[in-house]
């Protein structure tokens, strides 16, 4: 199963079948969309998509989530050489624990910022399942990333794997809440408490919120007046490269609803 899995993902490389989506990041604070996130997708010969969760697991189960993730910094580097120079665009990226760790690492990141564009910068996300082995070790890959003017994200905080162990030990400048937290603010008092209060802690640890799965009016209206970060389908749904560039260009104002 592992061989065949393999094969399967090194084959759709090959032929092209995966691609990357942008999803704009509204920035509440400037009132502004300063970013996005860069999805990867994969859409097979027969033209199925296939569910991201699924082929994530897929290539970290027969051990292809590096080549898959240094196939994405392919992608978005050949992306990125068609943007227009001007206003500064942050760019997050999901990296998987294994590659992280890896050796090759920071070498893998310089070739995705090596001729990147002056305007571009990026936020590398790492999960909140993040097993952490070598302190140290962690320490000076962050050390040396925040050197090269990377980001560094901390995803899914509240998902269910909550580690404060990480945000006790290391700095992130940004962290990004679970979608699942946000389900029931606008009937639950309770829960808009633990989004309010997670909030303040990211606050005052000195990183920003990112607040994902933004998809209803009355769920922005809740959280309106925190100084935050916002993703989800209320703003705007993943977009093709074209697409992203065009509702830059369109959106860049004022924004208001």
């Amino acid at each position: 199963m592992t061989l065949m899995s393999k094969i399967k993902i090194y084959s759709a490389i090959s032929n092209d079948e995966f691609y990357v989506m942008y999803q704009p990041i509204f920035n509440n604070i400037t009132q502004l969309y300063d970013g996005a996130e860069a999805l990867l997708r994969w859409r097979n010969k027969a033209g199925v998509e296939i569910n991201p969760a699924e082929f994530i697991k897929l290539a970290e189960c027969s051990g292809c989530i590096i080549p898959l993730t240094l196939h994405l910094f392919h992608l978005v580097r050949s992306d990125i050489k068609s943007w227009p120079e001007g206003k500064d665009i942050k760019i997050s990226l999901n990296i998987s624990s294994i590659h992280f760790q890896s050796q090759y690492f920071i070498n893998d990141i310089l070739s995705l910022t090596h001729e990147a564009p002056a305007n571009v910068s990026f936020i590398i996300e790492l999960t909140e399942r993040f097993p952490v082995h070598n302190d140290k070790q962690i320490l000076q890959i962050f050390n040396r990333l925040k050197m090269m003017g990377i980001s560094l994200a901390l995803d899914d905080f509240g998902s269910g794997y909550s580690n404060f162990d990480l945000l006790a030990k290391f700095h992130f400048d940004y962290v990004k809440l679970a979608g699942d937290l946000l389900e029931n603010i606008h009937s639950n008092e309770r829960a808009l408490s633990i989004v309010m209060s997670s909030l303040s802690l990211i606050s005052e640890l000195g990183a920003i919120s990112v607040i994902e799965h933004i998809e209803t009016q009355m769920q922005y209206d809740l959280l309106i007046k925190n100084s935050c970060l916002f993703q989800g389908f209320l703003f705007s749904k993943p977009l093709s490269n074209h697409e992203f560039l065009c509702f830059m260009q369109m959106n860049n104002l004022e924004f208001s609803r």
